[in-house]
């Protein structure tokens, strides 16, 4: 019987995680967020931190790997455009508070974890394996990510002007097309 998760660990975690959330949400870039100023809202010991992450760069990952995990699944076959579409009913009423994950230096950061969630999935469903393909996903999975933040954050910033079935139905046509490329 596998061990039970320790509970205080869990909340300890889901702490920093939310205090980490909440810090990225108000008006400051993620350049700005210091390691003191999560565990300062957090209500935890520094060295308890570094317990949980490495860096925020691991806290920022963790943060956004559930909600970006419909974009990652959007290369899986049988994957479909409504799969996007609750992630997206998220992201538009906080399209304020998203745009500081989809600028500047987060951007950047949020993009290369997009990309590695996405490579998983490719790698997963490649009928190929080998040294060449295995190139090809990754390069697919890194341009397929700047798509997708890219195209998220031009409808969130207002320069495109759709509904979010029509942006659903974009990223999940570009996410299925870069799959039948590199996975046969």
């Amino acid at each position: 019987m596998p061990d039970k998760p320790d509970r205080r660990v869990q909340r300890t975690r889901s702490a920093l995680l939310q205090a980490f959330v909440s810090l990225l949400l108000e008006p400051r870039r993620y350049d700005q967020i210091k390691v003191g100023d999560i565990v300062e809202r957090a209500n935890v010991g520094r060295s308890t931190f570094y317990e949980h992450f490495k860096n925020k760069d691991e806290v920022l990952a963790d943060s956004i790997r559930a909600p970006f995990s419909a974009f990652a699944h959007s290369v899986d076959a049988g994957a479909a455009a409504a799969g996007l579409v609750p992630m997206l009913d998220h992201f538009w009423p906080n399209r304020d508070q998203a745009r500081g994950i989809f600028g500047g230096v987060a951007r950047r950061k949020v993009t290369r974890i997009l990309a590695g969630m996405l490579q998983t999935q490719l790698d997963a469903r490649a009928t190929r394996r080998t040294p060449d393909n295995a190139l090809r996903i990754k390069l697919a999975a890194l341009a397929l990510a700047e798509a997708q933040i890219g195209t998220l954050a031009a409808w969130l910033n207002g320069e495109i002007a759709c509904g979010k079935s029509v942006i659903a139905e974009v990223l999940h046509g570009m996410a299925q097309s870069s799959a039948a490329q590199v996975c046969g």
